[in-house]
């Protein structure tokens, strides 16, 4: 790790993935009010929120020189255990889902759109880590946008 020894990385931090928590974290009340500023915009749309998110995070990803060390924690997350909470950390869901048009969805309550909420990052998640392995990104992008068009078919009342 860029000229940290081993042992002072440990005395700040339990693990790998607790770093990554705690840059993740640095940013989390912004990107909540980015994601409720856009499902505003959006009047409520999920779909269009997780390609926001979906378009933010592989750019960043990507571009961001930093993330080297980020890029290979996430690997690591991706397969284990910490991916849920990550992603709870990451999201608000309670304060997403009070912002989520619902009305037009295939959902009987509170709970059920906060199930397709976190199913829909879930797929976003993977996505972004497909996108990440291939090295056509136009074409993850496309794939990731027929996985929520599938998802869309089949939770919406009037498509």
């Amino acid at each position: 790790m860029h000229g940290i020894s081993r042992g002072s990385f440990y005395q700040y931090f339990e693990s790998k993935e607790d770093l990554l928590k705690y840059i993740i974290m640095q940013d989390t009340e912004s990107k909540n009010k980015e994601i409720a500023d856009l499902l505003k915009e959006t009047d409520g749309d999920i779909f269009e929120l997780c390609i926001f998110l979906y378009d933010k995070m592989t750019k960043k990803i990507e571009k961001d020189e930093n993330m080297i060390v980020f890029r290979k924690i996430f690997n690591n997350i991706m397969q284990s255990k910490e991916k849920r909470v990550l992603e709870n950390n990451l999201i608000d869901f309670k304060m997403i889902c009070k912002i989520i048009k619902s009305n037009n969805l295939k959902i009987q309550n509170e709970k059920e759109l906060e199930i397709l909420l976190k199913m829909l990052i879930d797929i976003t998640f993977k996505s972004i880590m497909y996108s990440k392995m291939n090295e056509n990104k136009k074409e993850e992008r496309e794939k990731f946008l027929k996985r929520l068009e599938f998802i869309k078919f089949g939770v919406m009342e009037n498509i």
